[in-house]
């Protein structure tokens, strides 16, 4: 699709994501690339491209100082009200090795789930035990 459309940043992200359902993780990233590019502020596609260059169990996958940028961007745009974001935030925070950050803002998104009555609380308080012990989150792309 994104072939046929090449400037159509719903099939990019689309495609983005079939990729990496498919294991194909490095173009997964180009087409994500490629998406911010279209829609540099496109709030589900900056957070999922900073989960997954944060998050990523293979390290040649990871970018964590980009993964920063691009969930500060998110937080921006959401005015850090977004739990998920805000969840993505602390893991790319935790993977550049800023764990105070990290506990912070995943606390944030903890005291948000709570708030309002969100399902999430408690796979995100299972991270901010991981920050506490100075240890960042590693998952499979597709928990997300």
């Amino acid at each position: 699709p994104a072939a046929l459309e090449p400037n159509n940043a719903d099939a990019h992200f689309n495609l983005a994501r079939l990729q990496g359902r498919a294991g194909r993780w490095n173009d997964a990233v180009n087409t994500l690339m490629r998406t911010l590019e279209l829609t540099p502020n496109a709030v589900a596609v900056l957070q999922h491209t900073a989960w997954l260059l944060a998050t990523h169990p293979d390290a040649s996958i990871r970018q964590p100082p980009q993964a920063v940028t691009l969930a500060q961007r998110a937080a921006e745009l959401t005015n850090h009200q977004d739990i998920q974001v805000l969840d993505t935030l602390a893991a790319a925070y935790a993977a550049t090795g800023q764990f105070d950050q990290a506990i912070q803002v995943c606390q944030q998104a903890v005291s948000r789930a709570i708030t309002v009555n969100d399902p999430k609380p408690k796979a995100i308080q299972q991270r901010l035990e991981l920050y506490r012990e100075r240890t960042p989150y590693r998952s499979t792309p597709e928990s997300r």
